[in-house]
């Protein structure tokens, strides 16, 4: 009877260390997560998170939903947490996802927030003359 007793102190001390010490690691992290959704199915996987050549965050997972899309979680590293706009896309390109935006807003997309993400460039392209084209007409009236 001793002997479970002090085999249940041993283990709540060794517990009561290793629950302080996550708590610990758990504080600040050194990224931002966002999500980027895709409105297809991907058929490759990505790791990294890059502007133009720089990496600057990693791809945490990717998931398909039940509507035929895909999402993928990105941590962004918080050095260049500055590019991170409302207005920032990703889209894919030489086997990378990279992020862009798409004209500076200079307002800081929130933690957490959902960006929108196109399968190639030109999705891209297309994307932003439909946007320039919606506030031309917005413009006019």
């Amino acid at each position: 009877m001793a002997i479970c007793f002090g085999w249940t102190i041993l283990l709540l001390l060794v517990e009561t260390l290793l629950v302080q010490e996550s708590a610990f690691a758990s504080g600040e992290t050194d990224c931002v997560n966002y999500a980027v959704a895709f409105g297809a199915p991907l058929a490759q996987r990505f790791d990294s998170v890059y502007l133009d050549d720089v990496v600057i965050g990693r791809v945490e997972r990717q998931e398909s939903t039940s509507e035929g899309r895909t999402e993928a979680f990105v941590c962004i590293d918080r050095a260049y947490k500055k590019y991170m706009e409302q207005g920032t896309v990703a889209y894919l390109s030489d086997n990378k996802l990279n992020i862009y935006n798409v004209w500076g807003s200079g307002e800081p997309l929130a933690a957490q927030s959902r960006i929108e993400g196109f399968p190639s460039k030109f999705a891209l392209y297309i994307h932003e003359l439909k946007s320039l084209a919606r506030l031309f007409l917005r413009f006019l009236h």
